[in-house]
């Protein structure tokens, strides 16, 4: 997306269609982060702080979001959506609140990795001794 924009910016494209693809990409980021945000500020006044912030991993929420997205279109019609469409800002937040507190975060579960373990130390076959290139191209080095 950044590389796209940075593209448009230097007039790399002089298409006026690649800086409005520019534009538009970026519209869209913004708007699935915005969501993203506002799913993890409900998730944060029902479960807590500290718990979103540890344990719960973005990458598993936001691919749940799109599975979840596609699959509500699916059954349900453009039509039926004017219920969410006439709610308050109130009654949408209580809605927020209500399914936040139902969620199981353990499908959510960040990924804890374990210690790195120790690159093994290569064994010296005095068949294939190691040059260092700049002995091999006989360069003066200096100390």
């Amino acid at each position: 997306m950044v590389r796209c924009c940075s593209r448009c910016k230097r007039r790399i494209y002089s298409s006026r269609t690649a800086i409005f693809a520019c534009g538009f990409g970026f519209c869209v980021a913004l708007l699935a982060y915005n969501v993203l945000a506002l799913v993890k500020a409900t998730l944060r006044a029902e479960h807590g702080e500290q718990t979103v912030a540890t344990a719960v991993s973005g990458y598993y929420l936001a691919g749940h979001l799109m599975r979840t997205y596609y699959g509500m279109m699916i059954p349900i019609a453009d039509d039926q959506w004017h219920v969410v469409q006439q709610m308050s800002d109130e009654q949408f937040l209580r809605t927020l609140q209500q399914s936040a507190a139902k969620m199981n975060l353990a499908k959510f579960r960040k990924n804890k990795r374990g210690p790195r373990k120790p690159k093994p130390k290569p064994v010296y076959d005095p068949k294939h001794p190691h040059v260092l290139t700049a002995k091999s191209l006989g360069v003066a080095t200096t100390p």
